[in-house]
Formats: C-alpha cells, sequence, structure tokens
C-alpha cells in the first residue's frame, strides 16, 4: 500500500522534522527483535506467578491484559516487581533492532523524522541508534525525570523503560494515572503537537495501560495535528482505530518494517536526486559530457537508506557506520559519481556501488573491484593513502567486496601521485593480502582520468 502524499512529502521535507512517531509492542514483535506481544508476556507472568505461589487462582480477573495483571499483583504484594522479574527482561535489554528499529534511527539522524514516542520497554530503538553512531545527535529520555535532557530528536520511553527501576514501570492504571498527573502529559504534548504529522505504529495488541495511554496522548494532540494510524489489518480489525478516530483516509495498512522501508524510500529518493542536481550543475560548470546520472542514481537508491549512508561514510572517509547527509556532501559524491560513469562509458562496464565503499567494474569476461574515496577538499596524498591501508587492516569481515589495492579518489589537494597499475586488479587474483603485509596501493586520481582516459584503459588491461 503507498504511503498518503502527506506523509510522503514530510518525510522528504527539505525543513525536516515533520513527524512524531509513536510506537507499540508490534514494532518489538517483527523479527529478528522478535519480542512477545504484551498479551503473551501477560499470559507466560501469570503461570509463572501461579507456579511460584505468589497468586492464587481467582486473583487476576482478566491474566491475558498486562495492566489487570499488575494491579493484581500489586494488590497481593504491594509492588509490582514480582511481575516485572517475570517478565522477558534479558529479551529486553539484549533486543535486536530490526530493519525498522535501524531506518527509523536513520530517519532521525536525517532528521526526517523530529521525536520517538515509544510504549514498549525494550531497548532495541536504542541499539539501532548505537548501530548507525547516533551518538549525541538523537537524545535518549527514560521517563519524566529526565525531560531535561531533550534535544533536536528525541527517543522517548513513555512507560519507562527496562533499564528502570522495577517499581518505576508504568504497568498499572493508578502508576499511569500518576505519571500524566505529574506532567509527563505536558512534556509529550508539547512535543508532539509542535509536529504537524503523528503517525501510530506498532499497536498489536491491547491493554489498559496501553489504551488509557494511547487516549491520553489523542486528546493532548487535539485538532491541530494529523494523526495516522499504520498496521498490517484491515481497518476494520483495528484494536485501535475507533479510539484514535482514525477513517480509512488516515489509516495505512502496512506493518512496522514495511511503513519504514516505505518512508526510507521516498526519502532516498530525495537525496539522490541532490546528487543528481550536484552532478548536472558540475557538468555544467566543467563543461564534461553527459554520463548516464539516472541510471546511477537508479542504483544508488536500490542500495536502501542504510546501505546508502554507509557508502556515504565509506566514499568520505568517516569514521561513523552511518554518515547523514550534510551540507556540500552532494557535490562531493557528485564528483565521485561522474568518474564512475566516465569509466562506464569508456570501457563499456557496468558499475555495481556497495556500502562498503568498493565499486565492482564487470565487462562480459572480467570483472575488477575499486574503491571509491574523496579527500572532501581538504587531504593530502600522504594521509589518505595511509588512512586506506588503516581501514583494510582493520576491516571487519563478511564484507559485501574483496580487498581492492586499486583507489579511484577526487578531492585531494596537492599534486596527484603518479599512477602505476598493479599486475593485476581481477577480482579472482586477490592472493596477497594488505593484512599480511602487502602495503601497496594504486591510487586513481579522478581528474587524472579525466584529463587521460588511457588511464583507465591501463587499469582496465
Amino acid at each position: 500500500m503507498p504511503l498518503p502524499p502527506t506523509l510522503l512529502e514530510a518525510i522528504a521535507a527539505p525543513e525536516g522534522g515533520r513527524i512524531v512517531l509513536v510506537i507499540g509492542a508490534g514494532c518489538s514483535f517483527e523479527p529478528p527483535t522478535g519480542i512477545p506481544l504484551a498479551r503473551e508476556c501477560s499470559r507466560d507472568a501469570h503461570r509463572k506467578l501461579l507456579a511460584d505461589g505468589v497468586l492464587q487462582d481467582g486473583d487476576c480477573a482478566d491474566p491475558d491484559d498486562l495492566s489487570v495483571l499488575a494491579d493484581a499483583v500489586q494488590a497481593k504484594t504491594g509492588r509490582q516487581s514480582a511481575l516485572v522479574s517475570r517478565l522477558p527482561i534479558t529479551q529486553f535489554k539484549n533486543a535486536t533492532p530490526n530493519d525498522g528499529h535501524l531506518i527509523t534511527a536513520a530517519l532521525m539522524l536525517e532528521g526526517a523524522i523530529a521525536n520517538v514516542v515509544t510504549l514498549n520497554f525494550d531497548l532495541a530503538l536504542s541499539h539501532a541508534l548505537s548501530q548507525v553512531a547516533a551518538k549525541n545527535e538523537v537524545s535518549i529520555v527514560k521517563g519524566p525525570e529526565e525531560h531535561h535532557r531533550l534535544g533536536r530528536a528525541n527517543v522517548i520511553y513513555l512507560h519507562r523503560n527496562v533499564e528502570a527501576d522495577p517499581e518505576q514501570w508504568i504497568l498499572t492504571t493508578e502508576a499511569l494515572a500518576k505519571a500524566w498527573r505529574n506532567n509527563w502529559e505536558e512534556v509529550i504534548a508539547r512535543f508532539a503537537t509542535a509536529t504537524p504529522i503523528i503517525v501510530f505504529a506498532g499497536l498489536g495488541s491491547s491493554c489498559g495501560v496501553l489504551q488509557d495511554s494511547i487516549a491520553k496522548l489523542r486528546n493532548a494532540l487535539g485538532s491541530g495535528s494529523n494523526v495516522y494510524l499504520a498496521g498490517p489489518d484491515d481497518i476494520d480489525d483495528s484494536l485501535f482505530a475507533d479510539e484514535l478516530k482514525i477513517t480509512a483516509r488516515d489509516y495505512v495498512q502496512l506493518g512496522w518494517v514495511d511503513l519504514m522501508r516505505a518512508f526510507s524510500e521516498r526519502l532516498i529518493l530525495e537525496l539522490a536526486n541532490k546528487i543528481v542536481r550536484a552532478c548536472d550543475d558540475l557538468t555544467y560548470k566543467e563543461k564534461w559530457p553527459n554520463e548516464s546520472v539516472a541510471s546511477l542514481r537508479d542504483r544508488l537508491t536500490a542500495l536502501g537508506l542504510i546501505a546508502f549512508g554507509k557508502l556515504r561514510a565509506a566514499w568520505l572517509l568517516d569514521d561513523r557506520t552511518y554518515l547523514k547527509m550534510e551540507e556540500g556532501h552532494a557535490d562531493l559524491i557528485a564528483d565521485l559519481l561522474l568518474a564512475i560513469g566516465l569509466i562506464e562509458r569508456i570501457e563499456g562496464v557496468a558499475a555495481t556501488m556497495n556500502s562498503d565503499g568498493i565499486v565492482e567494474f564487470r565487462s562480459a569476461t572480467h570483472h575488477w573491484y575499486v574503491r571509491v574515496a574523496s579527500g572532501r577538499g581538504v587531504r593530502r596524498w600522504t594521509s589518505i593513502e595511509t588512512e586506506l591501508l588503516q581501514r583494510e587492516k582493520y576491516s571487519a569481515t563478511g564484507t559485501h567486496s574483496p580487498r581492492s589495492r586499486t583507489v579511484l579518489i577526487a578531492g585531494v589537494t596537492g599534486p596527484p601521485r603518479p599512477v602505476t597499475p598493479p599486475v593485476s586488479i581481477l577480482g579472482d587474483d586477490d592472493d596477497d593480502s594488505i593484512v599480511g603485509g602487502d602495503t601497496h596501493l594504486t591510487l586513481l586520481d579522478v581528474d587524472q582520468i579525466r584529463l587521460d582516459p588511457t588511464k583507465i584503459q591501463e587499469m582496465f588491461a
């Protein structure tokens, strides 16, 4: 199902930050995160509480409802820690982010999503931020006591998370009421209504606390925001469509991962088109021949948002695993992309770009692997070569491509280094290892091959 035009426009808006996500248990249920939904967690915890003698049959009116179970444990023991300890705590702590979490983290870095309000206790989204090297660009707010940590982009744990004191988790109906009375509602309302669009996703199962939270959030939004609900089922089967007052026009029938992939496809197209415009400007100003830029753009978009961010980090020699698109990046990438197009046109080869920064050039009978890099207009040849050798030495295993000792470089200051092609750069002729002691790199300057295309022919001889 395609996204509504309003959502497509908002995710790619140049000013960014027009969308807030409110996510529930369904987001962490999708693999590989695989955390059980609230109903399953409640049933399993109730079984353990009965077996351990904490509760007796009949103490809990509805074992499927986590908030009803929390009320029962609170009434019997005066605390809720007996329930929390029987939830999948370790799984919450070690939650593996799925593609939806990773894309969300990347969209927050890119500025497309302003805030995420999560109703979950697991740390999958926090781990996703770590995997895309968010560092200090996205704040994590574990509860109302940390509202002073709110930043430009935020992940807000509305009900606390697994790292909080078990007695502070928002599970019982009384705890929910106190949390909202203590100004947490005010914080959420301020951040949610500051954006034009709110998207609820992953609300796969119902419980009293969740229903009350959603009702309070919806009331806090008022009429100033566009509210959408996303889910894999028909709207008639949605537990929350009525509570959110969602009509068919504002319902997106997509599961969590598919929803975030749809968002990312729109944003990556916008980012790629910026690079296309930079290619056109550079071609016009430098009076270069036109290359097949549209085809190159399509291959970039096919990578997906995460892989495209990794490619930018590799090409621009950034230490982060994911590099958001910043001012000036489009021009730097355009310079490299046009060189790849030039090689394709002159040699009649096809280029495949990988997230590890390696470009595979393939003819009918051979293929060559070439690393691509930019000095960003400030780096020198010696420092570039040193860094590339270090990257080869410490590169992670399992990358898409074999190591390459041929490097296509743009944006380096000073006169180009002389180019001496290696004996062979065929992909299946990689017997020597840089890690094993071979420190030879062939650095091919982009401007050199534009002035003397025979350098390409030497490389592909």
